[in-house]
């Protein structure tokens, strides 16, 4: 793993860990949306892998239903507790188990309610394919970017026909700016 993608995995990370605490779906959001953004510069599948988690996380937080018992404060706990053990998993260059780690994360995701869990399921995957229509936004094709999250090209060209996303590029962003984006992200 590269140094610059791994120091930004640790800030994206604890970003979450924050907003996960605070309830905050909106920061979830926002944080899987750059997450994205770091994943199209260095098309990378482990910022692929934490903006879903942190898209799954924004859905979970934005049910109230989910606030309102005991069950979420336990699963809530132990979201975070996972969250700390892959910010350990990177730190400590200990890259064989990071692939464990996310996926331990995403079922314990999924199993948060016996309810939920078929829905958190449909939302990881609605997720892949809506951070993949937002990589293909960026310049990303369309072959790499399915490649990236796992998806069919079907599935994200199915997504990008009912979405305008694509539609409101209005000019491409300079090289320049890029890099300085790259680097606000990774905190350089």
């Amino acid at each position: 793993m590269e140094p610059i993608v791994k120091k930004g995995l640790l800030n994206t990370l604890a970003l979450i860990i924050k907003a996960v605490k605070k309830d905050d779906n909106n920061a979830l959001r926002t944080i899987g949306e750059k997450a994205i953004q770091q994943a199209s510069l260095y098309q990378d599948k482990d910022s692929i892998s934490i903006a879903v988690i942190a898209y799954a996380l924004s859905k979970l937080s934005h049910r109230c239903d989910i606030h309102c018992d005991d069950a979420w404060m336990k699963s809530k706990r132990a979201v975070i507790q996972n969250l700390h053990k892959l910010q350990n998993v990177l730190r400590n260059d200990l890259f064989q188990k990071y692939k464990p780690q996310i996926k331990l994360l995403l079922k314990q995701i999924g199993q948060m309610d016996k309810k939920l869990g078929l829905y958190i399921e449909e939302v990881i995957e609605k997720s892949k394919i809506k951070k993949g229509s937002a990589m293909h936004a960026q310049g990303i094709s369309l072959g790499r970017t399915s490649e990236l999250l796992g998806i069919s090209q079907w599935e994200l060209l199915d997504y990008m026909g009912k979405t305008t996303l694509t539609e409101f590029v209005d000019e491409e962003i300079p090289v320049k700016q890029r890099i300085e984006f790259a680097r606000e992200i990774f905190g350089l």
